[in-house]
């Protein structure tokens, strides 16, 4: 079962968010060929705040955008990653979450460095 989170930004925009927990679900968040839509995404959350921290897409077929989110909620890193891409994001920054969302999601939802989430309202799937 799947558990969908909405988080809501300072700015008013919101996005529809997968729960990411395990290490599995971590390696393995999206299948291959899955389209994220723009509005929803991938949360990643870590036991506790960790650097540095990287992420690749290689055999996965979304660009994505990579939202690094502190403790206090806040993004502090964002960083984009093409599709089957070897290239490595490495956060430098004592993160918490990751937000991973289809690439455009941030200029779509004027979403940037130093926006912070201020509510999450768990969802029925």
């Amino acid at each position: 079962m799947k558990h969908k989170l909405l988080i809501k930004f300072d700015n008013g925009s919101s996005i529809i968010n997968t729960i990411i927990v395990t290490d599995e679900k971590k390696s393995h968040a999206i299948k291959l060929n899955e389209k994220i839509p723009i509005g929803e995404g991938f949360l990643f959350v870590f036991e506790e705040a960790i650097s540095p921290l990287m992420f690749w897409n290689k055999g996965f077929s979304n660009d994505i955008e990579l939202l690094y989110i502190d403790s206090n909620l806040a993004i502090r890193k964002i960083d984009t990653l093409k599709s089957n891409s070897t290239d490595v994001s490495i956060c430098g920054i004592q993160v918490k979450y990751v937000i991973e969302v289809p690439i455009g999601t941030c200029k779509e939802y004027n979403l940037k460095v130093g926006s912070r989430a201020v509510d999450f309202e768990r969802l029925k799937v």
